[in-house]
């Protein structure tokens, strides 16, 4: 068990940071918001990237594999992410040639 999940266990909070671009997108699911909170719980604030394990999603969102698997190919879909990274609004700006 990762130290996330024995931090939570323990009923301690694991906070997530995600840009209000995700409160102000309409499309996202519950699902999505599942899985990119837990997403941005994981990520290296560093690199921007993260690398839970698809059993660690599984724990923090309370989604099965395939559930999984689907929310992550329509964020993918729709750009949130991409290249093992989360896609931050400036990453999206940069990725199409525009300014940061």
């Amino acid at each position: 068990m990762s130290s996330r999940l024995q931090h939570a266990k323990q009923n301690e909070s694991v906070f997530s940071i995600l840009p209000i671009e995700v409160c102000q997108n309409f499309e996202l699911t519950s699902e999505h918001l599942r899985v990119l909170i837990a997403l941005g719980a994981c990520r290296n604030a560093g690199t921007n990237t993260y690398a839970p394990s698809i059993g660690e999603l599984g724990d923090l969102t309370e989604m099965d594999e395939h559930e999984l698997f689907v929310a992550l190919d329509d964020l993918e879909a729709m750009g949130w992410v991409f290249d093992g990274r989360l896609s931050f609004p400036d990453d999206l700006r940069q990725a199409e040639g525009g300014e940061p």
